[in-house]
């Protein structure tokens, strides 16, 4: 690098800094060993390597991370050719010892000059790129704008701040209602993570939550709302109100760690709260990224008597093979659809149709979330589902104003009159 910025001083010309990360490989690292992952790393450097022309260097820059270094560069449809190159190349599985593995990467670019004239800028600026790929959707290539670095300057302050959450209880539990309108009995309550910043006030959930993943807080994180939510459900018990289930989410990460089954049967044993009372949901795109370790885990939860529960389905990769092959308890109809919910909408109508006509079908629960208006409300009972969350009954509610919704409604919750038969 300083030999090409001599010479790119000297002859008025530019240079490509290339750093490269590969998405996802500790998944390979924790389900088949750093062994393979380390042959994995060299075969991919190989492929990279015998593909490259002889003025292109490339490096390893440390972990699964590389570098690559064009010192000839005319033009950006330079770089532009050779990241689209690297990304056909990787395409095609990798054979290792019998095993195909398939890797995606990002590619993160910074020219000499415009977009630093030392080694340290350009080094920075090559890596701001890819941290920013990384949180975009990853395996693609990007260059270097200015208007990065205040963006990951402001996602590393947020990052430092996320950690300081945790460490000083700045996290809370919202607790959201689940209504049953044919027995007018509280069903369940799901809960969802909140974040007061002394300064910043409430942050939201859309700005911290992709960060928490992207860092691997949001395994301590999950962790802290699991036990924290199991124990306020088994306080409410001992407070004599009726059992019902606590719905929390689990993250991907959280599948990644490999105790999950470990960790919940451990936080029920240390809360004393019966498996039955908790639900635990995941979106599709938890279940795409390792279906044979999320069907395992899912497996060895409901064998726990946990319930299991598939949220926003019909957003995603939607498959029926999900339905009939995972130990789902409940199918929740996501607000999108619910939304749009009335009678002159058919599509919208027939979608949500279908789904509760599924979860019929394979005898497990829709939970229908989103509900605003008694017309929906109307329509989804017409359409016989009758499990429902959403603000038409109650806003999340922070553990105060939930223990007073869980004393006002816990004999009955009062519908309004239209649904009444």
């Amino acid at each position: 690098l300083d030999q090409a910025l001599t010479k790119a001083q000297e002859n008025n010309t530019k240079f490509a800094v290339m750093f490269i990360d590969l998405d996802h490989f500790k998944k390979i690292n924790d389900g088949l060993g750093h062994a393979m992952g380390d042959k994995l790393l060299q075969k991919f450097a190989q492929r990279i390597v015998s593909n490259l022309d002889s003025s292109t260097i490339m490096a390893r820059w440390g972990g699964d991370e590389f570098t690559l270094l064009m010192p000839e560069l005319n033009s950006e449809k330079d770089a532009i050719r050779i990241s689209e190159q690297i990304l056909d190349i990787i395409n095609l599985p990798f054979d290792i010892e019998g095993n195909k593995l398939y890797i995606r990467l990002s590619i993160g670019i910074a020219i000499y000059p415009q977009d630093g004239i030392d080694e340290e800028t350009l080094v920075k600026n090559a890596d701001a790129v890819l941290y920013q790929i990384k949180t975009q959707g990853r395996n693609s290539y990007k260059f270097y704008n200015p208007m990065i670095n205040s963006k990951t300057s402001g996602l590393l302050k947020l990052e430092n701040l996320l950690y300081q959450a945790l460490e000083e209880n700045q996290l809370f539990l919202a607790y959201h209602p689940q209504i049953n309108i044919n027995t007018c009995q509280i069903s369940g309550m799901e809960v969802l993570l909140r974040w007061q910043h002394p300064e910043r006030g409430m942050i939201s959930p859309c700005e911290f939550i992709p960060l928490a993943e992207e860092t691997g807080l949001i395994v301590p994180i999950g962790q802290w709302v699991l036990e924290t939510a199991c124990t306020q459900h088994q306080a409410w018990q001992n407070s004599g109100f009726p059992p019902f289930r606590i719905a929390v989410n689990l993250s991907p990460r959280q599948f990644q760690e490999g105790n999950l089954p470990h960790l919940v049967e451990t936080v029920l044993h240390n809360t004393n709260l019966s498996p039955d009372c908790l639900e635990l949901e995941i979106t599709e795109n938890i279940i795409i990224e390792n279906i044979d370790l999320v069907y395992q885990y899912l497996c060895n939860l409901s064998d726990l008597g946990v319930h299991i529960a598939l949220d926003d389905f019909g957003t995603g990769y939607s498959s029926l093979g999900y339905l009939k092959k995972f130990p789902f308890h409940s199918i929740k109809i996501d607000k999108s659809f619910v939304r749009d919910l009335h009678p002159h909408n058919s599509q919208d109508k027939a979608i949500v149709a279908a789904v509760i006509a599924l979860s019929q079908g394979f005898n497990i629960k829709a939970i229908a979330e989103g509900v605003e208006t008694v017309e929906q409300m109307q329509l989804l009972k017409e359409l016989q589902c009758y499990e429902m969350q959403g603000y038409l009954f109650s806003r999340p509610l922070n553990v105060l104003d939930a223990t007073k919704f869980l004393e006002a409604n816990c004999q009955s919750i009062k519908l309004p009159e239209k649904l009444v038969s």
